[in-house]
């Protein structure tokens, strides 16, 4: 008696006699794939390397042959760069830039001559901003002075890059000392109020305190642009700077009294208010005061032909390093999860029951 053939399933059909039927993909079995590839030994990884290295190997010596140029891929050169190293041949190459990590783009913005920092104290005294005015009036006597030796050492200076193409290195660091000093009292009082720590009496640099100022000392300057630099070019920066701290910048050019007040001035007195009261002293307000501070000393630097380095129309505020975000994996679904387990018969049969 002939029994009457099994119902055969579409696939099965479209599949043609005498073949089996392929098993219908699931979903959930690209993450089981994605699992078995995770799960390879660390023996076939080594293998397949070592088989990259020994085609390599054989690449750059059919070069060396045939003194012709090799075209390697970025992964290729990486590989071969690995292999240099690992012989002793390549152990003073420069490792390769990863193309996958972000960086500022290379001649996309140039290195200023003025690099000014300050570092924001962490615990501050809610009052002593109240008197930090009237502590620093030593200083402020001192910098009024200091003030008319710096115009005298720039007239000077003005003369000696007209007829010799270089700035004085003496007046060049006495000038560096000024702006420096100015600096670190603005810093303290009226500038940011940053920190309460007492400014040192000194024009030299002092590493151990929050706020810094250094200038790149110029090798030669042009004279043609000192000529023009003071009262045309820097014009469309004195409107700023009148707006960050007052007209009395551009009127006298001794911005660091804040006779005129300004921007600055009034977010100092915003985050007096806000110490007094809270006793914090937002990140963000400060680096926006320091910013514009930034921004007025290296129109002080150029205005004051320290530099040819024309400043950027940039407040150039302090970036935040943020961690690298790792990249989100797909999770295995839970009502698919048990088809990822091993008890899926084929995926035992597959993979293997290792779990």
């Amino acid at each position: 008696m002939v029994q009457p053939a099994a119902p055969r399933s579409r696939a099965a059909y479209l599949q043609g006699p005498g073949r089996p039927a392929a098993p219908r993909a699931r979903r959930g079995d690209h993450l089981c794939e994605r699992r078995r590839h995770s799960r390879l030994p660390a023996a076939a990884a080594d293998a397949g390397r070592s088989t990259t290295r020994r085609d390599l190997s054989l690449l750059l010596a059919r070069g060396q042959q045939t003194k012709t140029t090799v075209a390697l891929s970025r992964a290729d050169a990486r590989e071969l760069h690995e292999l240099l190293a690992t012989a002793g041949i390549g152990s003073n190459l420069t490792p390769l830039p990863d193309r996958r990590q972000r960086g500022p783009k290379t001649g996309a913005t140039t290195s200023q001559p003025l690099q000014l920092t300050g570092e924001l104290s962490p615990h501050l005294s809610r009052g002593l901003w109240l008197v930090k005015w009237l502590l620093a009036i030593p200083h402020f006597i001192a910098l009024v002075f200091l003030w008319i030796a710096y115009v005298a050492a720039s007239v000077i200076a003005f003369f000696a890059i007209l007829f010799t193409g270089s700035y004085p290195r003496r007046l060049f660091d006495f000038n560096v000392g000024v702006l420096r000093w100015t600096w670190r009292v603005g810093f303290y009082s009226c500038s940011a109020l940053a920190t309460d720590q007492y400014p040192p009496v000194t024009l030299k640099d002092v590493p151990d305190y929050p706020a810094r100022l250094e200038v790149a000392y110029p090798e030669s300057l042009s004279r043609r642009l000192v000529l023009v630099k003071s009262w045309l070019l820097a014009i469309p920066h004195y409107f700023v700077i009148a707006v960050f701290v007052g007209g009395a910048w551009a009127a006298a050019g001794i911005d660091r009294l804040y006779g005129g007040g300004g921007l600055v001035g009034l977010l100092v007195l915003f985050a007096g208010i806000m110490l007094l009261f809270t006793s914090r002293y937002p990140k963000p307000l400060c680096d926006f005061v320091l910013g514009m501070n930034r921004w007025a000393f290296r129109v002080a630097v150029y205005a004051t032909l320290m530099t040819d380095a024309y400043p950027p129309f940039r407040l150039d505020m302090a970036t935040r390093n943020r961690p690298p975000v790792a990249p989100k994996t797909a999770p295995c679904r839970r009502r698919y999860r048990h088809d990822c387990r091993a008890g899926n018969p084929r995926y035992r049969r597959a993979y293997g029951a290792r779990d």
